[in-house]
């Protein structure tokens, strides 16, 4: 037959494994959550990123609309005006050129796009220009921008951006011939104007994929010049937003970068049928943050019933080795008891000297069995919560004193030495029967782990508004490190057990139990010399009235 510890370890094994099982399984299920939750926000990062390229290409090819009406227009129509004629001024172009009234118009719009012309003679060297191209600046930058080096060749057209003094500098050129070259300095803000016109024509994000319902308010646009400061702007950037950063180019956009970005609510609209809804409260914060801490209090509780489960364990074993305990100390009074009892019964005695012993035996064995039931009786009804002590003003000294006749009768050696230093009328606040059960189980515990034949020192003493009683003995003592946990139930220190000294465990308990009904105080310290010291303090009469 399988014996009930074997049993106890079996059925704790048992909850031990279900309990890690289900941590296991609420790790398994966050991680699987987790990765939805990731699988979903990739999804939503490349979406966002996927349109924000669509509608940097839509930006990049509306941009060129600037350059192909307006720059190019003026260019080509500049190139036409013949060699040996002066150079106009850029509102004077239109006026110049045989052409209808509506490319006229349309051309006048364009020469806004020009602060200024250039004409360059590369035979000669001569650079002409008209407008608003500084001399001592611009004039030395044209020529270093067309004459080629040793080793290059004129290009046919081109752009150069370059930044003098915190201004910029953009210009267009084009080859009319071998040696001859006209061009334009670009008037940026007017530029910034016809690219916000085209761009605000209609949504950079293609209506047929986004169902109408996104215009350019959930596009963020950023365009920087050189020096990184912004030239266009639609929007405001946002934490989360996926941006898509290019270099623009073509006329007019040499070393311009663009930024591009979907704000992440329109995402909705990106993916048919939206994205499932988020059902937890913003209290939570996000998924991710809800699942650590679901995985944190999961961890937490388990670990938690796996203590629990340790700890009643531990308290099973604490009560059948107590039972085991107060068989062993039932025992040894009812054995002595029993003996003496059948002596007198048949009458064995040889003498009345022998008889009045084995009377005192008896008698000895009976009060130390009583005791033994007290205590036990006072535990359980500790341990129910259904201890009741009635308080009153007691003369302490005569109570010690007649505790201590008392149980100096139960010793086999060593003697009791009361000392007292408060007058013996002097009273205290407690109950004369619990005061008593607190007092003889620190007698006995002081007799028990006292050498054979040393005494056991009381000591009354006056301690501020309490009257402090103190037994010291001359035992082991008791460690520091244990000085807490001998007031729990059922514990024993281990140099108490290796010396095979008797007792139940729950001596101290009702001691601590008591004292707190009677608001006293109990404490353990080191006794000079070597041993422990028991200290029960208790108010005084008069003081505690006032």
């Amino acid at each position: 037959m399988t014996s009930l510890r074997l049993q106890e370890r079996i059925r704790t094994g048992i909850i031990t494994g279900l309990l890690v099982l289900g941590l296991l399984f609420v790790g398994l299920l966050s991680h699987q959550t987790y990765v939805a939750f990731s699988s979903q926000q990739t999804l939503v990062q490349d979406i966002l990123r996927d349109y924000a390229t669509l509608a940097a290409d839509e930006f990049r090819r509306r941009a060129n609309f600037v350059g192909f009406y307006g720059i190019g227009r003026v260019i080509g129509r500049l190139a036409q005006v013949p060699r040996q004629d002066p150079l106009p001024l850029p509102e004077q172009l239109p006026e110049l050129l045989q052409i209808d009234e509506e490319e006229r118009r349309d051309l006048g719009r364009a020469t806004m796009l020009a602060k200024g012309f250039f004409r360059y003679d590369a035979r000669s060297g001569i650079l002409t220009h008209t407008g608003d191209i500084l001399e001592d600046t611009e004039s030395g930058l044209i020529k270093r921008m067309l004459e080629p080096g040793s080793d290059e060749q004129l290009r046919f057209s081109g752009t150069h951006h370059e930044n003098i003094d915190g201004e910029s500098h953009n210009f267009v050129f084009t080859q009319v011939s071998e040696d001859y070259y006209v061009g334009l300095r670009i008037n940026e803000a007017e530029a910034i104007n016809w690219l916000r016109f085209f761009i605000d024509q209609r949504p950079l994000i293609p209506q047929s994929l986004a169902g109408g319902k996104l215009d350019n308010e959930w596009v963020y646009v950023s365009l920087r010049g050189l020096e990184g400061s912004e030239v266009f702007t639609i929007g405001t950037f946002e934490s989360g937003m996926q941006l898509v950063t290019e270099s623009l180019e073509g006329r007019m956009y040499e070393g311009l970068s663009l930024q591009v970005g979907i704000y992440p609510k329109a995402v909705d609209s990106l993916i048919i049928g939206g994205l499932p809804v988020d059902r937890l409260p913003s209290i939570y914060g996000g998924t991710a943050s809800l699942l650590w801490t679901l995985w944190i209090l999961a961890v937490l509780m388990i670990g938690s019933a796996l203590l629990f489960v340790r700890r009643e364990r531990a308290i099973a074993h604490l009560r059948s080795d107590f039972v085991s305990r107060v068989s062993h100390e039932l025992r040894t009074p009812l054995a002595q008891i029993m003996m003496f009892a059948q002596t007198l019964m048949l009458g064995r005695v040889r003498s009345d000297n022998e008889r009045l012993r084995a009377i005192k035996v008896i008698d000895k064995e009976a009060q130390r069995l009583s005791h033994l039931v007290d205590n036990v009786l006072n535990f359980s009804r500790v341990e129910r919560g259904s201890q009741e002590v009635q308080i009153s003003a007691q003369p302490l000294f005569p109570l010690v004193r007649e505790i201590t006749d008392q149980f100096r009768g139960l010793m086999n050696e060593g003697d009791l030495i009361l000392h007292s230093q408060i007058k013996e009328d002097a009273r205290v606040m407690l109950d004369p029967d619990a005061f008593r059960q607190m007092f003889v189980n620190i007698l006995d515990n002081a007799v028990k782990y006292s050498p054979s034949g040393e005494n056991v020192d009381i000591l009354l003493k006056e301690n501020g508004d309490r009257i402090d009683v103190s037994v010291e003995d001359r035992g082991i003592g008791v460690p520091t490190s244990e000085k807490q946990r001998i007031w729990e139930p059922y514990y024993r220190t281990p140099d108490i057990k290796k010396q095979a000294i008797g007792g139940t465990g729950i001596g101290l308990a009702v001691v601590q139990e008591l004292a707190r009904l009677q608001t006293a105080r109990v404490s353990v310290s080191d006794r000079d010399g070597g041993g422990a010291r028991f200290t029960m303090g208790f108010e005084l009469a008069g003081r505690m009235a006032s």
